[in-house]
């Protein structure tokens, strides 16, 4: 809110300023006769067209130039890669959008909301990939006008949660036993492979389109919190509040045009990054995810799912255990649901004081009876707190048992 506040302080007083100096060009210019200032005002309109006609010419042949070295994108392929590989960013690689491409692979394709707004502003990403006349315009004028970019509370969410995810990600990839390292030295580790990949994610999102925000002022932000993450982990989401904050504070415009054809060093930095990314979640899975039973003991994932990968096993061997692990696994968890539902009714019947199996009417007539002997505006003063926590247990009671007797009811009428 601070920084949003700031934003509009700032481009407010820059609009003032520009006023103020055309305003006092304006009055100089006002001075002298009639016809002194008539004959000014023709020159400047003679000078106007001759530099307009310049700018067009200069434009003109500036955009013949870009159409020769840039491929025109077509709307209906980018809508086809949208429809067939939208939650993996192929639209965006087929628009030159790299960063965004892989940010949506990563995400989700921006945790699916990126998806579907991406439906209503292909037309607006296909006049940028093509440098189409009027987004040409518009940028210009902005860098010509502005010191920075106005402020996107949409690129500002979406560089703190994809932050935040890769941060996080980081944090439970990197192997407990690393390096034989203990629970201390481990967490110090998160110090420094933390904050660079919050600053990865802050500057995927940062840069995509024609707004710059730098690697080193992300990082900045990210480090300082994240010198507390080795005495409490949740410090991450944070880090990543901080390091967005900072970085875009701090973004430009981006000068130059975006080469929308995709080089190989591209395609091995996108290969590279994929890779690195799986390879996280695997890291995840694989070292870190474990199971805890009621009793304390706790299994890791890799050792629960070493006998469907041993070299005797087929694979339909494995595959019918693995069935028949998952079936027991989901009739076990049945089994304590239905337990807490059983002490859920119990404790009910226990609260309105009725025996194991009373009808509905019985429970209402209970009911009944036990909210005006409890009810708190019909008891003391002195006795108002205990009676006003009586009658919220006896209402849950009631709720719940009234709800259970009347879907029982339901369906043995069906």
């Amino acid at each position: 809110i601070v920084l949003m506040k700031h934003t509009a302080i700032t481009h407010r007083r820059n609009k003032m300023a520009r006023a103020r100096k055309y305003l006092s060009n304006s009055d100089s210019d006002s001075a002298g006769s009639f016809q002194e200032v008539k004959e000014r005002s023709k020159n400047n309109k003679e000078d106007f067209h001759k530099l307009t006609e310049t700018k067009e010419n200069e434009d003109s042949q500036s955009r013949q130039h870009i159409k020769f070295n840039i491929k025109r994108k077509s709307l209906v392929f980018a809508y086809l890669f949208w429809l067939i590989g939208g939650f993996g960013g192929l639209h965006h690689f087929y628009l030159g959008r790299i960063n965004q491409g892989f940010v949506w692979w990563t995400t989700g394709g921006g945790f699916v909301i990126g998806v579907i707004v991406d439906l209503f502003k292909m037309k607006d990403y296909l006049s940028e990939a093509n440098l189409e006349s009027g987004f040409v315009r518009r940028h210009l004028y902005q860098v010509k006008n502005y010191d920075q970019p106005d402020f996107d509370s949409v690129r500002f969410i979406s560089m703190m949660s994809v932050g935040m995810l890769y941060g996080y990600l980081v944090q439970f990839s990197v192997p407990e036993n690393c390096f034989n390292l203990n629970r201390n030295e481990h967490r110090l580790l998160w110090v420094i492979l933390v904050p660079l990949a919050i600053a990865f994610g802050n500057y995927l999102v940062g840069n995509i389109g024609y707004v710059k925000v730098k690697f080193a002022w992300c990082f900045a932000g990210a480090i300082v919190p994240s010198c507390f993450i080795a005495l409490n982990p949740d410090v991450t989401g944070y880090a990543a509040l901080f390091a967005t904050t900072i970085g875009y504070w701090k973004r430009e415009f981006r000068k130059g045009v975006l080469q929308s054809k995709i080089s190989i060093f591209k395609y091995i930095i996108i290969f590279s990054g994929v890779l690195f990314y799986v390879l996280m979640w695997v890291s995840m899975f694989y070292y870190n995810v474990s199971v805890t039973t009621k009793i304390g003991e706790r299994y890791y994932l890799r050792d629960l799912v070493k006998p469907y990968f041993r070299r005797n096993v087929t694979y339909e061997e494995a595959f019918s255990k693995f069935s028949e692990d998952m079936n027991r696994a989901w009739s076990e968890i049945r089994k304590e649901v239905y337990s807490l539902q059983i002490l859920e009714d119990t404790e009910s019947y226990r609260v309105l004081g009725l025996d194991w199996g009373a009808t509905e009417r019985q429970v209402t007539e209970r009911y009944r009876m036990l909210a005006k002997q409890y009810h708190p505006d019909k008891t003391s003063p002195d006795k108002a707190l205990e009676h006003n926590t009586k009658m919220v247990d006896i209402t849950r009671a009631y709720e719940v048992l009234v709800k259970k007797k009347r879907h029982s009811n339901k369906h043995s009428e069906l």
